[in-house]
């Protein structure tokens, strides 16, 4: 599917300045920043399941623990002690939308440390 949209002429015009200096096509440009508009959305969307996760995290302990929850605009919406599965049932109900899957664990957050090797000059 193409979509046209259409711009205004100050937009068009400050457009088409940004790819001359660039030496690309203002619809390059234009796709660019329309894709990091979305991920900026989806990145927002994500964080916005991320804080119903941690509302929701005492009464899903208490009911589901170690199973991964699924989480849409800010409800429980699937879990299930199987990740793969629970990721293909979201994948198949709500296809391209952001859902957050996390597992139910005693600690809200899961912290990883990355160790890194350390150089030492002898």
């Amino acid at each position: 599917m193409v979509l046209t949209i259409g711009l205004d002429e100050k937009t068009s015009h400050d457009l088409e300045q940004i790819a001359r200096v660039r030496a690309v096509e203002p619809v390059i440009l234009a796709r660019e920043a329309i894709r990091a508009f979305l991920r900026a959305e989806t990145r927002r969307a994500i964080e916005q399941q991320a804080n119903a996760f941690r509302q929701l995290h005492p009464e899903l302990l208490r009911t589901m623990p170690g199973e991964f929850a699924a989480i849409h605009k800010g409800k429980l919406v699937d879990h299930d002690v199987d990740q793969l599965a629970l990721f293909q049932r979201i994948e198949a109900a709500y296809p391209g939308q952001p859902v957050l899957i996390r597992q139910v664990r005693p600690e809200i957050e899961q912290t990883i440390d990355v160790r890194s090797p350390r150089i030492e000059y002898g």
